[in-house]
């Protein structure tokens, strides 16, 4: 999309609230945020448009629920399909605008969608925004049950949480799901070898990842993966 036609598009939303100046109604700002605002090919042009409702009086608040109304319709969307763009984009500006109420559409959507893509960056952004990251952990260990790319994005959340005062529970939680299946194993590997004291060169560690990899299904689904489990354990092994 040029400059020029989203400069007209930015300028006819600011017309269509100056037209009248009576404060817009819900169902035209879901109108503008639907077709619109989550359309932009460029964040500078969307903020641009946010920034022009939020001058004519309309909120964070109301921004983010009709973002979140748009983002639960959209959420199953294949990838080649407009509503993919606009669930990206409704995910991206809750994470940023939504207070720590509404960012719970973000987990809705992490537990609910059918698209594994959508269910990652739902997971992400929640982790980014939640301030009580005891409620995250609270949240989100229940969904290591599901799909591959949800388990992996929350996962590396846990990661990262693990460099600060959750770490006792987070190598705790890791302990527990390293016996729960390959596709957590491979994971909370990566946290027990850093942050448990003596996995690194264990024969428990050994047992886990030699039981995960010789598994003939893990072996179809993932190659890769049980080459990069067995690739951890002959470096520790050399050292």
């Amino acid at each position: 999309m040029s400059r020029y036609v989203i400069f007209i598009l930015i300028c006819s939303v600011s017309c269509i609230l100056h037209a009248d100046k009576k404060k817009l109604s819900k169902s035209e700002l879901d109108r503008l945020i639907d077709e619109r605002v989550l359309l932009y090919t460029h964040p500078d042009d969307a903020q641009g448009a946010i920034e022009a409702l939020k001058k004519e009086g309309v909120t964070d608040y109301e921004i983010v629920e009709s973002m979140a109304k748009c983002l639960r319709r959209d959420m199953n969307c294949p990838k080649e399909k407009v509503g993919c763009v606009r669930a990206n984009a409704a995910i991206w500006w809750i994470g940023y605008y939504g207070d720590q109420n509404q960012i719970s559409n973000l987990l809705y959507v992490a537990k609910n969608t059918t698209r594994g893509t959508i269910a990652s960056l739902a997971i992400h952004a929640y982790y980014g925004k939640i301030k009580d990251k005891e409620r995250f952990l609270n949240d989100v260990i229940p969904l290591l049950e599901r799909s591959y790319r949800l388990k992996s994005a929350i996962w590396r959340c846990l990661m990262e949480e693990a460099k600060g005062p959750m770490r006792e529970r987070i190598v705790a939680i890791a302990s527990e799901k390293a016996n729960e299946g390959y596709d957590n194993l491979y994971y909370a590997d990566l946290i027990l070898e850093k942050w448990k004291p003596g996995y690194a060169d264990s024969q428990e560690r050994r047992k886990l990842i030699i039981k995960a990899v010789e598994d003939p299904n893990v072996k179809k689904i993932a190659p890769r993966g049980s080459k990069h489990l067995m690739d951890r354990l002959k470096k520790e092994s050399l050292k």
